[in-house]
C-alpha cells in the first residue's frame, strides 16, 4: 500500500525539479510504477509533463515502465513528444519504450502537429507503424492532408498508405479535399487508386477551396468575432471600413446568423438598421429567425419578424421541437398557420405532442390547430 504523505512529496520534489530530495525520496521504498487515480498519472508521465529530464532518467535508472499508461490513456513517449522534449523521448526509445503503444492519442501524428519532423524520424527509426488507425480511423497521413504538405511527401516516404480509409469511408485524398487544400489534393489524387474516392473528393474539393477563400477573408472573420463577444464599437468600426455585414464566413455563417445564434439582441438591432438582409441562409440552408427560434431568443425572434423576416412553417414546427414556448407564441401571434405542413408533412402540433411539451400543445390549440390534444407517456400514434 502507498504511504500518501511519502507519495505527495514525491510529487512536490517532480514540481520543484527537486533532484536530490526526489533521490532521497526513492530510496525510501515505493512502488515506483503505482498509478495515482486521484491525479491520473504515473511519476515518470509526471516527471516528463513537468520537462524534467533529470527526473526521468532516475526513475528510468530506478526501472519505471516506460510503456506504462496512465488513467487518460497517456503514454510516456505521447507526453515527451507533447512538451517538446526530444532528449527525454531519445531516453525513453533507448530504454524500450514502444512507438506503437496503445494510448489516447498517435505519437507520430502528435510530432506532425508540433512541426517536430526530428521526432517523427525517432518514431520511424524505433519502428513505428506509420499507418496506426486512430478510435475514429484515422492515420497520421489523414491528419497532415488537412494542411500540412511537407509532412503529407514525409509520411508517403516512410511508407504511409494513402488508399487507407476511416471510419466515415474516407481517404486522405478526401481530407485534403474537405480542406481546401490543392497542393496536397494534386500530390494524393496520383496516389489514391480507388476511383470512387476519387470522384467523391472532386465533388467536395469546391466546398473545401470555398472555404480557404472565406478563411482569408480577415475582415469578414473579424466582423463575426466582433459580432459573437457583442463588441458594438468594434462593429460600427469595421462596418465604416466596409465589412460586408452579409457574407457568410469559413463556417458559413454571415454576421446575423451568428447574432441570432448567441442571443445579441443589440447587435441584431445594429445589423439590421445597417441593412442586412433577412433572408440569407447559411450553409446550412438555415436563416437567422430559425436559429433565434431554436434557441427560443425570443426578442430576438420579435425584431426580426418586425424588421420584415419572412415565416416559414419550420420556424414553428422547430418552436415546438426545442419547446421554444415564447417564440412559437411569437410566430402564431405573427400569423404563422398553425395548421401548415412542411416539405415532410409535419404539423408543429404533432411535433409538440411527440416531444410531450403540453404548454405548447396548449398554446397551438388555443390558436386554433386541428388534431389530437392530449399527451400520452407511451409511443403517441399519429
Amino acid at each position: 500500500m502507498v504511504d500518501i504523505n511519502h507519495w505527495d512529496t514525491l510529487f512536490q520534489c517532480i514540481q520543484q525539479h527537486d533532484l536530490l530530495g526526489f533521490q532521497q525520496q526513492l530510496t525510501i521504498g515505493i512502488e515506483i510504477n503505482h498509478l495515482d487515480l486521484e491525479r491520473e498519472t504515473t511519476l515518470v508521465i509526471n516527471a516528463i509533463d513537468r520537462n524534467w529530464l533529470e527526473g526521468v532518467q532516475v526513475l528510468i535508472d530506478a526501472g519505471t515502465d516506460v510503456n506504462q499508461t496512465a488513467c487518460c490513456e497517456s503514454a510516456p513517449i505521447l507526453s515527451a513528444i507533447q512538451v517538446g522534449n526530444i532528449e527525454i523521448l531519445q531516453i525513453l526509445l533507448g530504454h524500450g519504450a514502444n512507438p506503437n503503444v496503445a494510448c489516447l492519442g498517435q505519437p507520430l501524428t502528435e510530432a506532425m502537429r508540433a512541426d517536430r519532423f526530428d521526432m517523427a524520424g525517432l518514431l520511424v527509426e524505433a519502428g513505428i507503424n506509420v499507418n496506426t488507425l486512430s478510435e475514429s480511423g484515422r492515420t497520421s497521413l489523414m491528419a497532415a492532408a488537412t494542411g500540412k504538405l511537407a509532412w503529407v511527401r514525409y509520411l508517403i516516404s516512410v511508407g504511409a498508405d494513402a488508399n487507407i480509409v476511416d471510419n466515415d469511408g474516407n481517404s486522405a485524398l478526401v481530407m485534403a479535399a474537405y480542406s481546401g487544400h490543392q497542393k496536397i489534393f494534386d500530390y494524393l489524387y496520383a496516389l489514391t487508386d480507388g476511383e470512387e474516392q476519387r470522384q467523391y473528393s472532386q465533388s467536395v474539393l469546391p466546398i473545401g477551396l470555398l472555404y480557404q477563400e472565406r478563411l482569408r477573408d480577415t475582415l469578414t472573420h473579424r466582423f463575426a468575432a466582433a459580432v459573437a463577444q457583442g463588441n458594438i464599437s468594434d462593429l460600427i468600426r469595421m462596418l465604416a471600413e466596409g465589412a460586408d455585414i452579409n457574407k457568410l464566413n469559413a463556417n458559413g455563417e454571415n454576421a446575423l446568423h451568428v447574432a441570432a445564434t448567441r442571443g445579441q439582441l443589440a447587435v441584431v438591432n445594429l445589423l439590421i438598421q445597417a441593412g442586412a438582409n433577412l433572408e440569407v441562409c447559411s450553409d446550412s440552408e438555415v436563416s437567422p429567425l430559425y436559429l433565434a427560434v431554436i434557441g427560443n431568443h425570443a426578442d430576438i425572434v420579435q425584431a426580426l419578424i418586425h424588421a420584415g423576416a419572412t415565416l416559414e412553417i419550420n420556424d414553428l414546427i422547430e418552436a415546438a421541437c426545442f419547446n421554444s414556448i415564447d417564440s412559437a407564441q411569437i410566430l402564431v401571434d405573427a400569423g404563422l398557420d398553425v395548421n401548415a405542413r412542411n416539405e415532410t408533412g409535419a404539423t408543429a402540433l404533432e411535433t409538440a405532442r411527440q416531444g410531450k411539451f403540453p404548454e405548447i400543445v396548449e398554446l397551438l390549440r388555443r390558436a386554433g390547430a386541428v388534431g389530437r390534444f392530449d399527451i400520452e407517456f407511451d409511443e403517441i400514434p399519429f
